[in-house]
């Protein structure tokens, strides 16, 4: 006979607590936390120069790409990041797979020119801001929609983020600081960067200060470790063997 309490009966208690323990896994993961470097240690210029005609770019803008990468099927749904004081016109976010003509270190945005076009982008001033200890300015921003990307795999081995500073002033720099722990190195563009003329495209050897979190879709084999706990409790609860 089942037992009740309160007109509750006691499987009734077990299934939300299975439920519960299932969300658990899937809410409030920190994918990627990168901390700054003292100073902001080796910043870098991740900024583009915003055209008041809308018509030119400027040689000298650049952009940081980080890479990250994800064990499951994931939604991002808040971004920090630290680096100069806020540029005039907001930031750019952008969410990039792995180039896939290429095993090299290299995000598909190399040929954003060409009609490349980001997982995701977003361009914003609704973000918070204050002083960090560690001499930068602390960045905080939660994603209207969520970013939902896929877990990596061989035919896309790494994610990158890219945090652009925005500004209407022309040669005004924003570096992006320099972040300790997870990735060791950031893929940069700068226009018309290259001595002899040209882009210039290279992979630096550290990584960028970043916090990326939000919830995990759990892998089948978890699910139904989780299904079985909850059969096991309910079985044990009604006393069969």
């Amino acid at each position: 006979m089942l037992l009740t309490r309160c007109g509750f009966s006691t499987r009734a208690a077990v299934l939300p607590l299975a439920i519960f323990a299932s969300t658990a896994l899937v809410q409030g993961m920190i994918f990627v936390n990168q901390t700054p470097a003292p100073g902001g240690g080796v910043g870098r210029w991740s900024k583009l120069w915003v055209d008041p005609n809308g018509q030119n770019n400027l040689d000298g803008d650049a952009i940081c790409y980080e890479d990250f990468t994800l064990a499951n099927d994931s939604s991002i749904n808040h971004i920090e990041w630290w680096g100069d004081g806020p540029p005039n016109q907001g930031f750019q976010i952008e969410f990039w797979k792995q180039d896939p003509g290429t095993i090299a270190y290299q995000p598909y945005a190399v040929f954003r020119e060409q009609g490349a076009q980001p997982e995701f982008a977003t361009t914003t001033t609704s973000y918070s801001f204050s002083g960090d200890p560690s001499g930068t300015t602390h960045y905080s921003f939660d994603f209207t929609s969520p970013v939902n990307l896929a877990a990596n795999n061989a035919s896309n081995p790494r994610w990158f983020v890219a945090v652009i500073g925005l500004t209407d002033v022309p040669y005004l720099e924003w570096n992006w600081a320099q972040g300790l722990g997870g990735s060791n190195r950031t893929f940069q563009f700068v226009r018309g960067g290259n001595e002899g003329g040209g882009d210039l495209y290279r992979a630096l050897p550290e990584g960028r200060a970043m916090l990326l979190s939000g919830t995990a879709v759990p892998e089948p084999a978890t699910l139904s470790v989780l299904g079985l706990g909850a059969l096991a409790l309910i079985r044990r609860r009604r006393g069969i063997k």
